[in-house]
């Protein structure tokens, strides 16, 4: 599987399956407050994560089945499939709403890569999982 490295010293992987034609969603700002810092200081987001949006801020927030991240958090929208620095703030992220993903790299934050619920994949129907 190809990845690439960034200044985090860690690895991204890249979670489109070849040739997978996509849709994106809507670009909206990310509510980096439930980001951790890493080892090096930094607050990342990486790829294949599934993003709720909070109906309060309108913001994206990390899909959380309790709904822990705020109101609508416990809805998936989009899977994100680019790493995002927000070390020095927050920024405008764009996830899939259609497209063939490798699952073995996707994760819930908070969980381990490679598992994604039944839930998640009833309530995006256009993501086929490989």
């Amino acid at each position: 599987m190809p990845y690439r490295t960034s200044h985090s010293k860690r690895q991204h992987f890249d979670v489109l399956a070849d040739g997978s034609h996509i849709l994106l969603g809507n670009s909206r700002m990310f509510d980096s407050t439930y980001l951790v810092a890493d080892a090096d200081s930094m607050k990342v987001l990486d790829e294949g994560v599934v993003l709720a949006v909070d109906s309060s801020t309108s913001k994206y927030v990390p899909y959380s089945l309790g709904a822990s991240y705020g109101t609508g958090s416990g809805t998936p929208v989009v899977i994100t499939t680019t790493h995002y620095d927000m070390t020095y703030g927050a920024c405008a992220v764009t996830g899939v709403t259609h497209a063939v993903l490798l699952e073995d790299y996707c994760v819930i934050y908070g969980g381990a890569k490679g598992t994604i619920s039944a839930a998640v994949k009833t309530a995006l129907p256009n993501i086929l999982w490989k």
